[in-house]
């Protein structure tokens, strides 16, 4: 995701130079006057970031999926998060919609593997983590992912991903 961003930022800093440099491009220095508006241009610039911006907040974290979802209502989010070196593979919810969640990995190579988890109350959330590590195996470098699951086999929250 580091250098998804890199990229972006790249494009961003081009973009807005062009944008802003192309009032005078053709003019010799110190032959027009101080620019002050930037008509065509500024709208080109503000455009193009926008249009960025929107392309970085939808933009996958690996294969698809990132590495945190939460549902437009905020009351559902899932994540494979790092906390202090540790990966957890986490669910949290804002009422006890459920009792238990199966969080299924998907390895690089090898068979997948789900545990059972209950979801318990936090403060003033639900939800339940898992450390990956003592869950579930290491299948070597590559891009790992997890899904959740309730009863009857219905998914909560969307794909997310997470790489070794």
């Amino acid at each position: 995701m580091a250098s998804v961003n890199r990229a972006v930022g790249a494009l961003l800093g081009l973009a807005s130079r062009d944008a802003l440099g192309t009032a005078v491009e053709p003019e010799r220095p110190g032959s027009f006057e101080p620019v002050t508006r930037y008509g065509g241009s500024m709208r080109r610039l503000i455009l193009t970031l926008v249009l960025a911006a929107a392309a970085l907040v939808s933009a996958p974290g690996v294969a698809g999926a990132a590495e945190t979802y939460c549902s437009s209502t905020g009351d559902i989010c899932v994540g494979a998060n790092r906390v202090d070196g540790v990966r957890l593979l986490r669910i949290s919810t804002f009422g006890r919609y459920f009792s238990q969640v199966s969080i299924c990995v998907d390895p690089p190579r090898g068979a997948n593997k789900c545990v059972q988890q209950t979801i318990k109350r936090k403060d003033t959330f639900y939800g339940t983590s898992v450390v990956w590590a003592r869950a579930f195996p290491n299948h070597g470098r590559g891009t790992y992912f997890v899904r959740f699951y309730i009863r009857h086999g219905s998914r909560v929250g969307k794909l997310i991903s997470f790489r070794v």
